[in-house]
Protein backbone atom coordinates (compact mmCIF):
# COMPACT_ATOMS: atom_id res chain seq x y z
CA UNK A 1 0.00 0.00 0.00
CA UNK A 2 1.33 3.62 -1.02
CA UNK A 3 0.93 6.20 1.35
CA UNK A 4 1.63 9.85 0.07
CA UNK A 5 2.92 12.40 2.56
CA UNK A 6 0.63 15.20 1.85
CA UNK A 7 -3.14 15.75 2.60
CA UNK A 8 -5.54 17.43 -0.11
CA UNK A 9 -7.71 19.77 1.35
CA UNK A 10 -10.50 21.61 -0.64
CA UNK A 11 -10.47 25.30 0.64
CA UNK A 12 -13.45 27.93 -0.08
CA UNK A 13 -13.06 31.53 0.36
CA UNK A 14 -15.31 32.58 3.13
CA UNK A 15 -17.26 34.99 1.19
CA UNK A 16 -18.78 32.39 -1.10
CA UNK A 17 -20.10 30.45 2.22
CA UNK A 18 -22.05 33.41 3.74
CA UNK A 19 -23.11 33.82 0.18
CA UNK A 20 -24.44 30.32 -0.31
CA UNK A 21 -25.70 30.00 3.31
CA UNK A 22 -28.00 33.28 3.06
CA UNK A 23 -28.98 31.98 -0.76
CA UNK A 24 -30.58 28.97 1.28
CA UNK A 25 -32.09 30.73 3.47
CA UNK A 26 -33.71 32.73 1.49
CA UNK A 27 -35.08 30.13 -0.59
CA UNK A 28 -36.52 28.28 2.27
CA UNK A 29 -38.02 31.57 3.73
CA UNK A 30 -39.64 31.99 -0.26
CA UNK A 31 -40.61 28.62 -0.26
CA UNK A 32 -42.43 28.64 3.31
CA UNK A 33 -44.40 31.70 2.38
CA UNK A 34 -45.65 30.62 -1.10
CA UNK A 35 -46.69 27.24 0.93
CA UNK A 36 -48.25 29.23 3.52
CA UNK A 37 -50.06 31.72 0.65
CA UNK A 38 -51.23 28.37 -0.90
CA UNK A 39 -52.85 27.15 2.28
CA UNK A 40 -54.42 30.40 2.57
CA UNK A 41 -56.21 30.12 -0.59
CA UNK A 42 -56.73 26.37 -0.32
CA UNK A 43 -58.39 27.15 2.96
CA UNK A 44 -60.38 30.16 1.23
CA UNK A 45 -61.94 28.10 -1.50
CA UNK A 46 -62.45 25.28 0.70
CA UNK A 47 -64.85 27.64 3.00
CA UNK A 48 -66.56 29.23 -0.21
CA UNK A 49 -67.43 25.98 -1.33
CA UNK A 50 -68.34 24.87 1.85
CA UNK A 51 -70.85 28.01 2.69
CA UNK A 52 -72.27 27.48 -0.85
CA UNK A 53 -73.03 23.81 0.04
CA UNK A 54 -74.95 25.12 3.62
CA UNK A 55 -76.45 27.53 1.67
CA UNK A 56 -77.76 25.48 -0.88
CA UNK A 57 -78.95 22.46 1.61
CA UNK A 58 -80.59 25.43 3.36
CA UNK A 59 -82.95 26.14 -0.12
CA UNK A 60 -83.54 22.61 -0.41
CA UNK A 61 -84.79 22.09 3.34
CA UNK A 62 -87.04 25.60 3.15
CA UNK A 63 -88.47 24.53 -0.17
CA UNK A 64 -89.59 21.40 1.39
CA UNK A 65 -90.42 22.61 4.24
CA UNK A 66 -92.84 25.28 2.15
CA UNK A 67 -94.05 22.65 -0.01
CA UNK A 68 -95.10 20.64 3.08
CA UNK A 69 -97.09 23.69 4.44
CA UNK A 70 -98.48 24.38 0.73
CA UNK A 71 -100.19 20.97 1.01
CA UNK A 72 -101.49 21.73 4.54
CA UNK A 73 -103.61 24.64 2.88
CA UNK A 74 -104.34 22.93 -0.20
CA UNK A 75 -106.00 20.38 2.44
CA UNK A 76 -108.21 23.16 3.86
CA UNK A 77 -109.56 24.49 0.73
CA UNK A 78 -112.64 23.63 -1.18
CA UNK A 79 -112.26 22.34 -4.52
CA UNK A 80 -112.93 24.61 -7.54
CA UNK A 81 -115.98 24.47 -9.61
CA UNK A 82 -117.57 26.82 -12.13
CA UNK A 83 -120.66 28.85 -11.11
CA UNK A 84 -124.03 26.99 -12.33
CA UNK A 85 -124.62 30.01 -14.66
CA UNK A 86 -121.99 29.10 -16.49
CA UNK A 87 -122.67 27.24 -19.88
CA UNK A 88 -119.98 24.95 -21.33
CA UNK A 89 -119.91 23.98 -25.14
CA UNK A 90 -117.77 21.74 -26.80
CA UNK A 91 -117.85 21.76 -30.90
CA UNK A 92 -115.89 19.55 -33.41
CA UNK A 93 -117.11 21.09 -36.14
CA UNK A 94 -115.29 23.83 -38.11
CA UNK A 95 -118.38 25.31 -39.23
CA UNK A 96 -120.15 25.23 -35.47
CA UNK A 97 -116.84 26.72 -34.13
CA UNK A 98 -116.92 30.02 -36.82
CA UNK A 99 -121.04 30.44 -36.30
CA UNK A 100 -120.36 29.74 -32.18
CA UNK A 101 -117.30 31.94 -31.77
CA UNK A 102 -118.95 34.78 -33.93
CA UNK A 103 -121.92 34.88 -31.26
CA UNK A 104 -119.98 34.36 -27.85
CA UNK A 105 -117.95 37.29 -29.08
CA UNK A 106 -120.78 39.56 -29.21
CA UNK A 107 -122.31 38.57 -26.51
CA UNK A 108 -119.19 39.20 -24.24
CA UNK A 109 -118.72 42.49 -22.35
CA UNK A 110 -114.71 42.26 -21.32
CA UNK A 111 -112.27 41.68 -23.93
CA UNK A 112 -110.34 39.44 -21.44
CA UNK A 113 -110.35 35.07 -21.91
CA UNK A 114 -108.85 32.53 -20.44
CA UNK A 115 -107.33 30.22 -22.18
CA UNK A 116 -105.53 26.90 -22.08
CA UNK A 117 -104.52 23.90 -24.81
CA UNK A 118 -104.63 20.24 -24.47
CA UNK A 119 -102.95 17.78 -26.67
CA UNK A 120 -102.30 14.20 -26.49
CA UNK A 121 -98.99 13.02 -24.19
CA UNK A 122 -95.96 11.27 -25.35
CA UNK A 123 -95.05 8.58 -23.25
CA UNK A 124 -91.46 7.37 -25.76
CA UNK A 125 -88.10 9.64 -25.81
CA UNK A 126 -87.75 11.08 -28.66
CA UNK A 127 -91.24 10.82 -29.67
CA UNK A 128 -92.53 13.86 -31.44
CA UNK A 129 -94.84 16.23 -29.89
CA UNK A 130 -98.25 15.76 -30.70
CA UNK A 131 -100.43 18.34 -32.66
CA UNK A 132 -102.91 20.62 -30.08
CA UNK A 133 -106.39 18.78 -29.84
CA UNK A 134 -108.39 20.46 -27.76
CA UNK A 135 -108.81 24.64 -27.46
CA UNK A 136 -110.43 26.13 -23.97
CA UNK A 137 -111.62 29.66 -23.87
CA UNK A 138 -113.36 31.30 -20.98
CA UNK A 139 -115.70 34.35 -20.69
CA UNK A 140 -117.38 35.40 -17.92
CA UNK A 141 -120.06 33.78 -18.28
CA UNK A 142 -119.18 30.67 -20.81
CA UNK A 143 -116.67 28.13 -21.94
CA UNK A 144 -116.36 26.79 -25.48
CA UNK A 145 -114.06 23.53 -26.02
CA UNK A 146 -112.90 23.86 -29.59
CA UNK A 147 -112.18 19.88 -30.83
CA UNK A 148 -109.41 20.78 -33.57
CA UNK A 149 -108.43 17.20 -33.82
CA UNK A 150 -110.67 16.22 -36.53
CA UNK A 151 -111.07 19.42 -38.39
CA UNK A 152 -109.68 19.72 -41.72
CA UNK A 153 -107.94 23.46 -41.44
CA UNK A 154 -108.19 25.77 -38.11
CA UNK A 155 -111.18 27.53 -37.90
CA UNK A 156 -111.05 30.79 -39.62
CA UNK A 157 -112.83 32.78 -36.59
CA UNK A 158 -110.57 30.76 -34.12
CA UNK A 159 -107.60 32.28 -35.78
CA UNK A 160 -108.71 35.53 -36.30
CA UNK A 161 -109.52 35.27 -32.24
CA UNK A 162 -105.94 34.52 -31.34
CA UNK A 163 -104.46 37.22 -33.77
CA UNK A 164 -106.47 39.82 -32.17
CA UNK A 165 -104.46 42.48 -30.54
CA UNK A 166 -107.16 43.88 -28.61
CA UNK A 167 -108.43 40.71 -26.96
CA UNK A 168 -106.24 39.79 -24.03
CA UNK A 169 -105.65 36.00 -23.29
CA UNK A 170 -104.42 35.33 -19.97
CA UNK A 171 -103.13 31.95 -18.47
CA UNK A 172 -100.28 30.23 -16.69
CA UNK A 173 -97.26 30.04 -19.26
CA UNK A 174 -99.23 31.06 -21.86
CA UNK A 175 -96.64 32.03 -24.08
CA UNK A 176 -95.15 28.63 -24.55
CA UNK A 177 -98.67 28.20 -25.24
CA UNK A 178 -98.49 30.96 -28.37
CA UNK A 179 -95.47 29.06 -29.01
CA UNK A 180 -97.24 25.63 -29.52
CA UNK A 181 -100.23 27.15 -30.99
CA UNK A 182 -97.44 29.10 -34.26
CA UNK A 183 -95.43 25.40 -34.37
CA UNK A 184 -99.38 23.37 -34.74
CA UNK A 185 -100.75 25.74 -37.20
CA UNK A 186 -98.45 28.29 -38.17
CA UNK A 187 -100.90 31.12 -36.74
CA UNK A 188 -98.99 34.31 -34.16
CA UNK A 189 -101.10 34.69 -31.53
CA UNK A 190 -101.41 38.25 -29.92
CA UNK A 191 -102.48 40.09 -26.45
CA UNK A 192 -101.34 37.14 -24.42
CA UNK A 193 -100.56 37.64 -20.81
CA UNK A 194 -98.56 36.08 -18.29
CA UNK A 195 -100.13 34.97 -15.07
CA UNK A 196 -97.08 33.80 -13.78
CA UNK A 197 -95.61 37.36 -14.42
CA UNK A 198 -99.10 39.20 -13.43
CA UNK A 199 -98.99 37.51 -10.16
CA UNK A 200 -95.68 39.38 -9.11
CA UNK A 201 -96.74 42.58 -9.21
CA UNK A 202 -98.98 41.05 -6.59
CA UNK A 203 -98.97 42.47 -2.95
CA UNK A 204 -100.93 38.67 -1.26
CA UNK A 205 -98.36 37.49 1.18
CA UNK A 206 -99.07 34.07 0.47
CA UNK A 207 -97.24 34.97 -3.32
CA UNK A 208 -94.28 36.54 -1.63
CA UNK A 209 -94.17 33.40 1.00
CA UNK A 210 -94.13 30.30 -1.57
CA UNK A 211 -93.08 31.93 -5.00
CA UNK A 212 -94.96 28.94 -6.07
CA UNK A 213 -96.51 30.08 -9.92
CA UNK A 214 -98.04 27.09 -11.19
CA UNK A 215 -101.66 27.01 -11.80
CA UNK A 216 -102.55 25.20 -8.98
CA UNK A 217 -101.28 27.23 -6.68
CA UNK A 218 -102.32 30.24 -7.64
CA UNK A 219 -105.64 29.01 -7.34
CA UNK A 220 -104.88 28.64 -4.27
CA UNK A 221 -103.46 31.99 -3.41
CA UNK A 222 -106.10 34.24 -5.55
CA UNK A 223 -109.03 31.81 -5.62
CA UNK A 224 -108.53 30.19 -2.40
CA UNK A 225 -110.17 26.89 -3.84
CA UNK A 226 -108.21 23.34 -4.50
CA UNK A 227 -107.64 22.48 -7.88
CA UNK A 228 -107.90 18.60 -8.34
CA UNK A 229 -105.06 16.38 -10.35
CA UNK A 230 -105.04 13.55 -11.59
CA UNK A 231 -104.60 11.21 -14.35
CA UNK A 232 -107.42 12.87 -16.75
CA UNK A 233 -104.36 15.57 -17.68
CA UNK A 234 -102.38 13.01 -19.24
CA UNK A 235 -105.26 11.35 -20.92
CA UNK A 236 -105.82 11.12 -24.77
CA UNK A 237 -107.28 14.47 -25.73
CA UNK A 238 -107.84 13.51 -29.28
CA UNK A 239 -110.97 11.16 -28.84
CA UNK A 240 -113.66 12.21 -30.61
CA UNK A 241 -115.99 12.20 -27.84
CA UNK A 242 -114.80 13.89 -24.18
CA UNK A 243 -115.51 12.08 -21.10
CA UNK A 244 -117.61 14.29 -18.50
CA UNK A 245 -113.85 14.06 -16.70
CA UNK A 246 -112.09 15.56 -19.01
CA UNK A 247 -114.69 18.19 -20.03
CA UNK A 248 -114.32 19.19 -16.48
CA UNK A 249 -111.00 19.48 -16.28
CA UNK A 250 -110.23 21.39 -19.43
CA UNK A 251 -113.31 23.67 -18.45
CA UNK A 252 -111.79 24.19 -15.24
CA UNK A 253 -108.62 25.19 -16.21
CA UNK A 254 -109.75 27.84 -18.38
CA UNK A 255 -112.07 29.11 -15.46
CA UNK A 256 -109.15 29.59 -13.20
CA UNK A 257 -106.91 31.20 -15.73
CA UNK A 258 -110.09 34.04 -16.18
CA UNK A 259 -110.42 34.41 -12.53
CA UNK A 260 -106.88 34.67 -11.11
CA UNK A 261 -106.86 37.41 -13.97
CA UNK A 262 -109.58 39.43 -12.90
CA UNK A 263 -108.92 39.03 -8.90
CA UNK A 264 -105.16 40.33 -9.47
CA UNK A 265 -106.33 43.08 -11.32
CA UNK A 266 -108.66 44.22 -8.59
CA UNK A 267 -105.64 44.93 -6.64
CA UNK A 268 -105.37 48.01 -9.13
CA UNK A 269 -102.26 47.25 -10.73
CA UNK A 270 -101.89 49.15 -13.81
CA UNK A 271 -98.63 47.94 -15.49
CA UNK A 272 -100.15 44.71 -17.59
CA UNK A 273 -97.23 42.59 -19.31
CA UNK A 274 -98.99 41.49 -22.76
CA UNK A 275 -97.37 39.84 -25.31
CA UNK A 276 -97.72 40.02 -29.26
CA UNK A 277 -95.99 37.23 -30.93
CA UNK A 278 -96.74 39.40 -34.09
CA UNK A 279 -93.83 41.41 -32.96
CA UNK A 280 -91.28 38.56 -32.51
CA UNK A 281 -89.39 37.13 -35.11
CA UNK A 282 -90.34 33.45 -35.77
CA UNK A 283 -89.38 30.47 -37.92
CA UNK A 284 -91.85 28.76 -40.15
CA UNK A 285 -92.81 25.74 -38.40
CA UNK A 286 -91.26 22.71 -40.19
CA UNK A 287 -94.42 20.86 -39.79
CA UNK A 288 -96.13 23.42 -42.44
CA UNK A 289 -92.60 23.73 -44.75
CA UNK A 290 -92.84 19.88 -45.21
CA UNK A 291 -96.84 20.16 -45.78
CA UNK A 292 -96.74 23.08 -48.09
CA UNK A 293 -93.65 20.45 -50.01
CA UNK A 294 -95.77 17.59 -50.00
CA UNK A 295 -98.72 19.71 -51.95
CA UNK A 296 -96.45 21.01 -54.46
CA UNK A 297 -95.51 17.24 -55.16
CA UNK A 298 -99.28 16.30 -55.73
CA UNK A 299 -100.13 19.05 -57.58
CA UNK A 300 -96.84 18.46 -59.94
CA UNK A 301 -98.25 15.08 -60.43
CA UNK A 302 -101.77 15.45 -60.86
CA UNK A 303 -100.96 18.41 -64.04
CA UNK A 304 -98.21 15.80 -65.78
CA UNK A 305 -101.54 13.58 -65.22
CA UNK A 306 -103.88 15.80 -66.57
CA UNK A 307 -103.89 15.66 -70.43
CA UNK A 308 -104.83 18.67 -72.68
CA UNK A 309 -107.95 19.05 -73.74
CA UNK A 310 -106.93 20.69 -77.18
CA UNK A 311 -104.63 17.91 -78.02
CA UNK A 312 -105.81 14.78 -80.80
CA UNK A 313 -104.36 12.01 -79.03
CA UNK A 314 -102.13 9.69 -81.46
CA UNK A 315 -100.44 6.49 -80.89
CA UNK A 316 -96.65 6.84 -79.83
CA UNK A 317 -93.53 4.51 -82.04
CA UNK A 318 -94.13 1.97 -78.93
CA UNK A 319 -97.73 1.49 -79.96
CA UNK A 320 -98.41 -1.55 -82.21
CA UNK A 321 -101.85 -0.54 -84.44
CA UNK A 322 -103.35 -4.33 -85.35
CA UNK A 323 -105.97 -4.59 -88.12
CA UNK A 324 -108.31 -7.43 -88.51
CA UNK A 325 -108.02 -9.32 -91.71
CA UNK A 326 -111.20 -10.76 -92.95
Amino acid sequence: MHTFPYSIRARIPRSNIRYTVSRMISTSLTISQANSETLQVSSTKDTEKEAKQLEKQREILLKRQLKAEFSVLLQDLPQLTYPKHYKVECINTEDKVNTTLREFLKSQQGDVFGVDFEWPPTFIKGQPEKKISLVQICSSNAILLVQTTRMKSFPKELQRFFEDRDLLKTGVNIRMDGLKLHRDFGIKTNGLVELMSFANASKLPEVKKYHMRSLRALTAFFLKRRMAKGDVRISNWAVRSLTPKQISYAALDAYASYQIYQAIKKEGIKDIPIIHLEDVHLSRPKSLEKKEKKQEKQTTIEKTLIKPSNTQWRPSSTVVVLKKTT
